[in-house]
């Protein structure tokens, strides 16, 4: 209690508020546009769309295991997961599924497919850029490839793995870079050449048609005072929303802020204002899960519960290890409510929301989350960042993508 005392420079523990400068504020300061009553916040929740709308059809994704070589000389080669879907290929550390190491995105950039099997003789400057002398030997039943960015030439990516696996990779790749129509590639626009594969982007086009419900957006804030608390929390982002889609296909930003509590922003609107500028980046995270009729009732009928409900954030808050209903009240583990949660509620009044405990909230309501994990008021922006040292507490076979960041369409 005294450390978030000091952290939130407070100096009594009666009934603290942690008043962190209003999102709303922040964005009209910036200079963007905006103002008065946002569209959608206080309205009624227009039905939710429960169709999942992931582009990309099964014939085209894989899964598996492969060997990855280092681009250092003496790490040779290393295992590696690996998930081809959506057009792009991912490899990851086989025990952190979450993070993603790389993004090798097809629909952005262009690869030649190299396979050693199809040559006469293996090219050399491919078989010796690394120290293979050093490793074990690939097995004889296995195959390697390579795939090069001509817009790169300096990168190039050797992978290894079972022949039958490899060639049926392969055989995909190969179908979806043919399938990308040159002038759609993105390549002048890639960062740089030293991360293009570390920070995927999405065009906002693509991240537009493929929202969901339930999918998460991340924002990284220009501003002094979001610097600070991303310095205290160690954490890259400092505002987090959740995503709607609606059977009218409008997208939906469900946010907290201080000025206009729980409200829920067209996507159309928040960039008509301007509001995008405000950012040194957004963020889009796919989140995986069942989207049955029950899952998608159950997310509308706690966002309609609950827009227009205040910003909230005290250091009370912070410390409540047990969850709360639409009315604030504790629950214990059994769902139940608790004594002190129906006396506290009386004291209290209706409940409130920081950006963090809405979206962590309306995740559980849906069966991402777990409930008992931990309270919706412990999760902070960069919980639900990739680089996050702990993975998210998610259910049953509920999963999340990796980070993409949302370049603007001209």
């Amino acid at each position: 209690m005294q450390s978030l005392q000091r952290m939130f420079g407070m100096q009594s523990i009666e009934e603290p508020d942690v008043d962190p400068a209003d999102e709303f504020q922040r964005r009209r300061e910036a200079g963007c546009g905006g103002g008065g009553v946002v569209d959608g916040g206080r309205a009624d929740m227009q039905q939710l769309a429960g169709v999942d709308r992931a582009p990309g059809s099964s014939d085209l994704e894989a899964h598996g295991l492969f060997e990855k070589r280092s681009p250092w000389w003496i790490e040779g080669w290393q295992s590696r997961a690996y998930v081809l879907r959506d057009k792009r290929l991912l490899y990851y550390q086989p025990d952190r599924l979450d993070r993603p190491l790389g993004v090798l995105d097809f629909n952005l950039l262009r690869f030649e497919v190299h396979c050693c099997w199809l040559q006469d003789r293996p090219e050399q400057n491919e078989t010796r850029r690394s120290c293979d002398v050093c490793t074990v030997p690939q097995p004889t039943h296995w195959r390697t490839f390579y795939l090069k960015p001509p817009a790169f030439p300096s990168k190039i990516w050797a992978f290894r793995g079972p022949a039958a696996e490899m060639l049926a990779l392969v055989e995909k790749i190969v179908r979806i870079v043919a399938s990308v129509p040159l002038e759609s590639l993105e390549e002048r626009r890639v960062l740089s050449v030293k991360n293009f594969w570390r920070y995927p982007q999405i065009r906002e086009s693509d991240f537009v048609r493929r929202v969901e419900s339930g999918d998460l957006m991340l924002f990284r804030s220009k501003d002094r005072v979001s610097k600070i608390q991303r310095a205290i929390t160690t954490a890259s982002y400092d505002h987090v929303a959740l995503l709607l889609r609606t059977q009218r296909d409008q997208v939906l930003v469900l946010e907290a802020t201080g000025k206009n509590g729980v409200s829920a922003i067209p996507w159309g609107t928040f960039k008509a204002w301007g509001w995008h500028r405000c950012y040194d980046r957004l963020v889009y995270r796919k989140v995986y899960f069942g989207r049955s009729q029950e899952n998608m009732m159950a997310l509308q009928n706690f966002v309609s519960e609950n827009l227009g409900k205040p910003y909230g954030l005290t250091v009370k808050k912070l410390l409540r290890k047990t969850e709360l209903d639409a009315e604030g009240r504790e629950l214990e583990g059994n769902g139940h409510h608790s004594a002190e949660g129906e006396a506290e509620t009386a004291l209290a009044g209706e409940r409130t929301f920081f950006c963090s405990e809405l979206t962590a909230a309306c995740l559980k309501s849906c069966g991402v989350l777990s409930q008992s994990a931990m309270a919706s008021s412990q999760y902070w922006p960069g919980t639900f960042s990739q680089y996050t040292d702990e993975p998210l507490p998610l259910q049953n076979d509920a999963r999340i993508g990796e980070e993409q960041t949302i370049m603007y369409d001209i």
